[in-house]
């Protein structure tokens, strides 16, 4: 066992490689890729964004896409709510393509199934799901927050045309998306509604649309329009109709007033009032005005707020109110006048529509009071009832009279009234049947039986003596005298001798005058031919001698 021999062992030859492995590549062209990769996904994946709404109603986390004009260009990746919970901010991932779309004044609103009064519109979210539509601006400020709208934008930025402020006291209102009509065609809307609450006033800023904003001019009048208006004056009724759109949903209507220049072209934000109808823009609109107070036996029920005020012919002013009664009265007394307050304008006499102009029609105002001023209420509408106000110079012989006293009521001047001639007859007939009513008619009415009772007796009584006296000789000598008359009466008929006797006379004495006519009319330019002859020659005429 121990000679056996065994097979010598070789030792293997190490050398050591110089240089890296090819193999290393593989994995080093992997890292390389990846690198690419993440660098190339991370330049290409767009800004991240926030967008703030008042809920998250109808928004998912990776399934609320982002779009415009129905093109995918980003998605929502987060939803939190806001710092102070009064509402929610959403994070969204845009496509690089939108970078440079991404200005101060892009908007963004979700877009879900809605029916109004413009139509029905997003009915495609109800197969695809909601989604938010993103509204590139036309700034060069570029963004990453925005603020959601909780509707689509009236105007689209950008959109030709004119933006102007249009303003009310508050007796009417409009709202966002009401139209803008010019002859009953949609030339614009209502994109913003504003309440200032200092100055009281309401302001909304609407579009109007190209071309027809050129139409907006320095005279241009704007004024509520609703689908049937009726408007009772004193001068009647008027109608006034309009689009069934501006029926269910109201709007406003601008024109140029009547009888006015068109005014020049407004090319920059004006602002304008809003009248309440159309009739309206054809009055004048003045700043300053003068309130007097009327003082009536009883409430007027034709002289209602808007009243017309005329003096001498030119409307002045209108009724503002009536019932201002003051502290410690009220109308269970019947003495008691009902006051009218009046508004005047002073711009409407010819003066400046200023403080110096109304303190100058004030001026004359009580000057032409203290000398008999005064208004009378006409009737101007019979059928309607309608009444006005007619303010009265004082006459001659009242500038004549005592100077007449200034009264206030509510610190109001009073201007004293006066009856027109309808009033005053009414006054009277009515005085007249409260004197009638007043009178003891029941009495009078029994006096007035036992009057015709006697009366009726007393009658009687002389039937009786009339015809005991018929068959005494008074009545036979009378019947005589009667006889006698009529016999005398019968000569001067037409037939009878004595009439045609009459005639004869009368025709001789007219051919008399006849012929004495000639000789009378010779006298009356002559009257001394009965002296000397007509047809004498001219006598000479003592003169006196020159010197």
């Amino acid at each position: 066992m121990n000679n056996s021999t065994e097979p010598a062992i070789e030792k293997a030859d190490v050398s050591r490689i110089k240089g890296i492995s090819g193999l290393w590549l593989i994995p080093l062209i992997t890292i390389a890729v990846g690198a690419w990769m993440v660098y190339d996904h991370w330049a290409n994946q767009g800004p991240l964004i926030t967008i703030t709404f008042s809920s998250a109603e109808g928004l998912a986390v990776e399934k609320t896409k982002i779009k415009t004009r129905n093109v995918e260009v980003g998605k929502v990746v987060d939803i939190s709510l806001n710092e102070d919970l009064d509402g929610v901010k959403v994070t969204a991932r845009m496509s690089h393509e939108v970078r440079d779309m991404l200005a101060d004044d892009s908007s963004f609103w979700l877009v879900q199934p809605t029916i109004g009064f413009s139509g029905v519109s997003g009915l495609s979210t109800i197969f695809s799901g909601q989604y938010i539509e993103f509204l590139p601006g036309k700034n060069d400020n570029i963004a990453e927050h925005f603020e959601g709208l909780d509707a689509p934008p009236l105007t689209p930025p950008g959109t030709p045309g004119l933006h102007v402020t249009l303003h009310t006291h508050g007796d009417f209102s409009f709202k966002e998306g009401d139209v803008i009509l010019y002859k009953g065609f949609n030339v614009g809307q209502i994109e913003k509604v504003d309440i200032n609450l200092d100055k009281r006033m309401i302001y909304y800023d609407a579009f109007i649309r190209a071309p027809y904003h050129e139409l907006i001019t320095t005279n241009t009048r704007f004024w509520k329009m609703s689908g049937i208006s009726a408007e009772v004056t004193a001068d009647g009724i008027t109608l006034q109709a309009g689009t069934i759109q501006s029926l269910l949903q109201g709007g406003i209507a601008f024109s140029v007033p009547e009888n006015e220049r068109l005014g020049k072209r407004i090319t920059e934000h004006a602002e304008y009032h809003i009248y309440p109808s159309q009739s309206a823009i054809n009055e004048k609109h003045y700043d300053h005005s003068l309130r007097y107070v009327l003082l009536v036996n009883s409430n007027e029920r034709g002289l209602s707020p808007g009243a017309p005020i005329y003096y001498r012919g030119i409307h002045v002013g209108k009724v503002l109110r009536s019932g201002d009664i003051e502290a410690g009265q009220h109308l269970l007394e019947q003495s008691m006048k009902i006051p009218v307050v009046l508004e005047v304008y002073p711009g409407s006499f010819g003066l400046e529509d200023s403080i110096q102009g109304k303190l100058e029609a004030e001026k004359h105002i009580n000057q032409q009071l203290t000398e008999g001023l005064s208004a009378t209420i006409k009737v101007s509408n019979f059928i309607l009832g309608q009444q006005l106000i007619e303010i009265n110079l004082p006459s001659s012989s009242t500038k004549q009279s005592k100077q007449h006293k200034i009264n206030y009521h509510n610190n109001l001047v009073i201007i004293p009234v006066t009856l027109d001639g309808i009033s005053h007859i009414s006054a009277q007939l009515s005085e007249l049947i409260e004197k009638i009513n007043n009178l003891p008619l029941e009495s009078v009415g029994k006096h007035a039986v036992q009057l015709l009772a006697q009366s009726t007796q007393t009658l009687h009584s002389i039937e009786k003596i009339a015809a005991d006296m018929h068959d005494r000789e008074l009545i036979a000598s009378l019947n005589g005298t009667l006889h006698h008359a009529q016999e005398l009466m019968s000569g001067f008929t037409a037939e009878s001798s004595t009439n045609q006797e009459l005639k004869r006379a009368l025709a001789t004495v007219a051919d008399a005058f006849a012929e004495l006519k000639p000789l009378l009319t010779q006298l009356k330019n002559k009257p001394d031919a009965l002296i000397f002859s007509s047809d004498a020659k001219n006598e000479p005429e003592p003169t006196r001698k020159a010197n």
